[in-house]
């Protein structure tokens, strides 16, 4: 087993199936945009508390359980306007049928990462698109990271070397003004904050 014959085959192809989509767009004029974000999520965090959940190992300071709806509020509403016809591009490109069964925003947060802040693996439950836009993403600052499915499924061999058809783990570098949209389903974490800058994000969910 352990000498390779490439004679056996007069044809021989490797083909990968069952894609795993991803989106990367880069909003518009996302240095003023992002400019007034700030502004108004530092005032939003003086007035609300910590919404973390218990399960996060990190102090992230996060809206999610505290203030969830900010797409609803008018100061985020020219962001949620691009990032709404993003996620439409990245819908119709999946064959979703948009027609009879239009998109909603079900809930939307912003979560600050100070030095050393990051956050486990996890997914989105009961969601078709989750995304993340990035407020402030300092030089040095932690991707996103995104795990195979499979992690949670099956033992994973020892691998000679990783390659694009074994590779369990993928982090996709963001910049400020950066649009990430994936299927909710998969799973994604965020390394520990290496930059002594804050690293902003705001992300959402969104179902039929």
């Amino acid at each position: 087993m352990n000498e390779i014959n490439d004679a056996t085959a007069e044809n021989r192809e490797i083909v990968t199936l069952f894609p795993c989509p991803i989106q990367i767009s880069h909003i518009r004029d996302a240095k003023r945009l992002n400019r007034d974000l700030v502004h108004t999520i530092t005032k939003m965090r003086s007035k609300i508390p910590n919404g973390r959940p218990d399960s996060w190992t990190a102090p992230v300071f996060t809206s999610l359980n505290s203030s969830d709806q900010i797409h609803l509020i008018p100061e985020f509403s020219q962001l949620m306007s691009s990032v709404n016809a993003e996620i439409d591009l990245f819908a119709d490109a999946l064959g979703m049928d948009l027609e009879h069964y239009p998109l909603r925003m079900k809930d939307c947060w912003f979560n600050i990462y100070k030095n050393r802040d990051g956050q486990e693996p996890h997914n989105h439950n009961n969601s078709f698109i989750s995304g993340s836009y990035y407020v402030k993403a300092p030089s040095g600052c932690s991707g996103i990271r995104f795990h195979a499915p499979i992690c949670d499924n099956m033992f994973v061999p020892p691998m000679r070397e990783k390659n694009v058809l074994n590779g369990t783990i993928a982090e996709v570098s963001v910049l400020e003004g950066m649009l990430v949209l994936f299927p909710s389903w998969l799973k994604h974490s965020v390394q520990p904050n290496t930059s002594s800058g804050q690293r902003i994000s705001i992300s959402f969910n969104v179902f039929m």
